[in-house]
């Protein structure tokens, strides 16, 4: 039987002490702008996905739909008129239910709810524009990306594009760890600004997967094609949830520390039902994850 699973949301990290201890009125102020921006977000994510997968069905569909929402809303700072218009209804926000300086601070909090290297978890994302010294933007863009989103500016020669590219690519590199060494291989000669939104992720499983129990097996994907793969297999009791609305299950492994992989996996059939339910609703509702252990064998998703 073919089977297609999505991860959707790599990282869930929420750190227990913003629930569990006596919230300051900054910790009140931040949990209330993401909140107020959580619902559009997760609309976001929903309707890019259905997007990425149209446009590739053959392949594998990995993105941050965060970070791109982050970089659409710092761009949305130096915009006006249309174009200002036009990027927030992208994003899904409805100006007359939510003012355009809420959502520039929600985006913030939710990067400081996550950013963490609490324990044996270490996730941080972060933003930087680089921008052709021969440019000069307002002082009051400038500010306010490095205020609101904390991003880091540098002035950048695109004329020597081999030069521009690697000082973008040596910095990514260092700020993900030498995870992405090359984020460009070449720079279009019209290039004037690049704008990033990197994130990286670092954690132990809570219970490693058996190397020995790694193997050789079918990998369907699509109808047509199966492909061998080493597909690594575990029985354990682990975190599972099913989801009617959204015609799927999911599964949650810990890792040490706060954070969960996350899997979901649509019902056979009911990918274009999925999609279009997660346009509507949050992951998880505004209840949060229902959460049950069961025993599941993870060789059999």
């Amino acid at each position: 039987m073919q089977l297609t699973l999505y991860v959707l949301l790599v990282v869930a990290c929420i750190p227990k002490a913003i629930f569990c201890q006596e919230q300051s009125d900054t910790g009140e102020k931040s949990l209330l702008a993401h909140h107020k921006i959580r619902s559009a977000n997760s609309a976001f994510a929903g309707r890019l996905l259905k997007l990425l997968i149209s446009e590739n069905p053959q392949k594998n569909v990995f993105f941050s739909p965060l970070s791109m929402a982050t970089s659409f809303a710092m761009l949305s700072l130096g915009a006006r008129t249309a174009t200002l218009t036009n990027l927030l209804e992208g994003l899904g926000f409805n100006l007359t239910k939510l003012q355009e300086r809420e959502m520039h601070e929600g985006f913030p909090a939710l990067f400081h709810l996550l950013n963490t290297t609490q324990g044996k978890v270490q996730l941080e994302s972060g933003n930087n524009l680089f921008i052709d010294d021969k440019i000069q933007p307002l002082q009051r863009f400038l500010d306010e990306i490095r205020n609101l989103y904390g991003a880091q500016v540098f002035a950048a020669n695109f004329t020597d594009a081999e030069g521009a590219k690697k000082h973008i690519n040596d910095h990514v590199d260092k700020k993900t760890h030498g995870k992405i060494p090359e984020l460009f291989k070449d720079l279009d000669s019209d290039t004037v600004m690049v704008l990033i939104n990197y994130i990286f992720f670092n954690g132990i499983w809570e219970t490693s997967f058996n190397s020995n129990h790694t193997e050789l097996q079918d990998f369907y994907v699509d109808k047509n094609t199966t492909v061998r793969v080493p597909k690594m297999m575990k029985k354990e009791k682990l975190y599972y949830h099913r989801e009617d609305e959204l015609f799927s299950s999911m599964v949650m492994l810990p890792y040490e520390g706060n954070a969960w992989l996350i899997l979901v996996l649509p019902d056979e059939g009911k990918l274009e039902q999925f999609q279009v339910t997660l346009e509507e609703l949050h992951l998880f509702g505004s209840r949060g994850p229902h959460k049950q252990k069961k025993e599941i064998e993870l060789d059999d998703l």
